[in-house]
């Protein structure tokens, strides 16, 4: 939505088997016309962002680095966010600082800089208006997706593009400073934050060992990485298990689709998307963040495993 905000068209890649991040195959052979590269460490797990880097340094073309969901992270001994001309992070709900509101553009470069200052100057002021129209886009997008869920998930895409690019005020304001003290309270504790993500984690992972690998597989996010969210694939009857857990009120998601079939039709692609297609249909992502407890862990567990347990 961000680059559609800025006046420009994005042209979508297909993800690297091995971190779900932008494949820099894919990145290789684009045969499209490229003016600037967003790098996503998705679901907290870095992606290959030197080898990316790279390849933007060779062609002169700006590269942005994504963390919004990869807050301390690090990549061959460097942090998150330290290899973009720009890195972006967010602070909305549900990421690793997860304080409901706002973000931060960080750079080294100080015309960069002041030109990020210059535009948010000319933004309207955050209000509670604003804030409504954009939760509704969202949860537009939330229901949308849970009515389509399944192969016919590109579906809704018209309704969508068009409720998202006609809600562009609601999303572009200003940083609000009565923010500040609060995302500054959850920085402060972003390491304990992570730890405990790390061992709900490590408990997820050793409940579900006894899971049939034909069935289940659990994604191994490269070193460096953070944990977002536990993410499995299954092979068969996730959309059947999602509901049921929903249903019981577990707080799962199976996020997300290939970001590609939210703005134009499948057929429409220019290039294959079969890695973003597989976490797409076969995704389910658990929480281990600190709103879920011991009891969640192990009751999600056994209903995965009562799906995906090895026969004897």
């Amino acid at each position: 939505m961000a680059v559609y905000y800025s006046g420009n068209v994005p042209v979508f890649l297909d993800a690297d088997r091995r971190d779900w991040g932008l494949s820099r195959r894919a990145l290789e052979n684009c045969g499209e016309r490229i003016d600037a590269v967003l790098a996503v460490h998705a679901y907290g797990a870095v992606c290959r962002i030197g080898e990316i880097a790279a390849f933007c340094r060779k062609r002169g073309v700006p590269l942005v680095e994504d963390l919004a969901v990869a807050q301390g992270a690090r990549f061959g001994g460097r942090p998150a966010g330290a290899f973009g001309d720009a890195s972006v992070v967010s602070f909305g709900a549900g990421k690793i600082v997860s304080y409901g509101y706002g973000g931060a553009v960080m750079t080294d470069d100080a015309s960069l800089l002041a030109a990020v200052e210059r535009l948010q100057s000319r933004l309207p002021p955050f209000s509670r208006a604003r804030r409504l129209a954009a939760r509704g886009v969202m949860l537009g997008l939330r229901d949308d997706y849970n009515r389509w869920l399944g192969r016919d998930i590109n579906g809704f895409w018209r309704t969508f593009r068009r409720r998202a690019l006609s809600s562009r005020d609601a999303f572009l304001h200003r940083f609000s400073p009565a923010w500040e003290d609060g995302i500054g309270l959850g920085l402060s504790g972003l390491p304990k934050n992570l730890a405990g993500r790390r061992r709900r984690a490590a408990f997820l992972k050793r409940s579900l060992r006894s899971a049939d690998p034909r069935k289940l597989r659990v994604f191994a996010p490269p070193a460096g990485s953070v944990d977002w969210r536990f993410n499995v694939l299954l092979n068969g009857g996730r959309d059947d298990l999602l509901r049921k857990l929903l249903a019981k009120g577990c707080p799962v998601s199976s996020w997300q689709m290939p970001a590609d079939l939210l703005f134009g039709s499948r057929a429409a692609r220019r290039g294959p998307m079969d890695v973003s297609d597989e976490i797409g249909e076969k995704i389910l992502n658990l929480w281990v963040n600190d709103e879920v407890d011991d009891g969640y862990l192990a009751d999600i567990s056994a209903e995965i495993l009562s799906q995906t347990r090895r026969e004897k």
